[in-house]
């Protein structure tokens, strides 16, 4: 995961939006960002994801 932090985050309400970019069969990219209360992106992240398969429980 990268993350870049833009600017010092004020005390108060944040909010994280993340979104999927690109995703097959074998992985994923994913980005996001953290808002504050005035709405400036205080954050982003950028990450790459390996997708394995979902093992069932007996």
């Amino acid at each position: 995961m990268d993350t870049s932090f833009l600017k010092p985050a004020a005390l108060g309400v944040m909010i994280a939006t993340a979104r999927l970019i690109h995703q097959d069969e074998r992985s994923a990219e994913v980005m996001a960002e953290l808002t504050d209360s005035e709405g400036q992106i205080v954050a982003t992240a950028r990450a790459e994801l390996r997708v394995r398969e979902r093992k069932t429980r007996s």
